[in-house]
């Protein structure tokens, strides 16, 4: 059962609303086929028992108004949140289901767009950036030299490293910052030269 508290029963009892009023409400925005909720299940979520699904999460924001995040307590401390969710998981990519479950939360407010800001690949594609940039003369080498280094575990450790650094540092920014330097990773590297260049026509003005 997660320590991260949600706050369901805090907003149901602000409104004044029994769980059964809350749970005829939220069927009311079901599709027709898709299971309701009962009272039961809204007492499970309320004492933390079973784990809110994002689609039923976003119901209850709505209703609420308010954001899922704060719905569900993630708002609070972003980084124990993300720490909390990846030992659920013991592979080595906990972190990330972890990282892309939270901003998942996210973006389903309509307030912050990261991880899919291009595609939902963008994890995979920055990690294999901070790989290449760990390679010594990475474009120079064989298919064959690629893959002796992509099984040192010493540069994937790495890689790995730095790639959580970043999305740490990620979680301390505001959305515009976010998205700005989330943009500016996705360029080509032709164009980040072009804004560089542009950064510091305007710092030296």
């Amino acid at each position: 059962m997660s320590t991260i508290k949600n706050r369901l029963k805090i907003l149901r009892t602000d409104e004044g609303i029994t769980q059964d009023e809350l749970a005829q409400k939220i069927n009311e925005k079901l599709k027709e086929n898709e299971k309701p909720i009962s009272k039961m299940v809204i007492s499970n979520w309320e004492n933390n028992k079973h784990t809110i699904k994002p689609d039923k999460a976003q119901l209850l924001a709505d209703h609420f108004g308010v954001s899922v995040g704060h719905l569900l307590g993630y708002e609070d401390n972003f980084i124990e949140t993300v720490k909390e969710l990846s030992q659920k998981d013991g592979s080595e990519e906990a972190f990330f289901k972890a990282f892309r479950a939270y901003y998942e939360l996210k973006i389903a407010d309509g307030k912050e767009d990261l991880l899919t800001l291009k595609d939902e690949d963008f994890l995979s594609k920055y990690r294999e950036e901070i790989l290449k940039s760990l390679i010594p003369n990475f474009n120079e080498l064989s298919n064959r030299e690629i893959k002796k280094y992509l099984s040192d575990d010493r540069i994937i450790n790495e890689a790995d490293q730095k790639l959580n650094d970043f999305l740490f540092t990620l979680g301390t920014l505001n959305p515009q910052e976010t998205q700005l330097l989330v943009d500016f990773i996705s360029l080509s590297h032709k164009d980040k030269q072009i804004v560089l260049n542009l950064l510091k026509s305007l710092s030296d003005k």
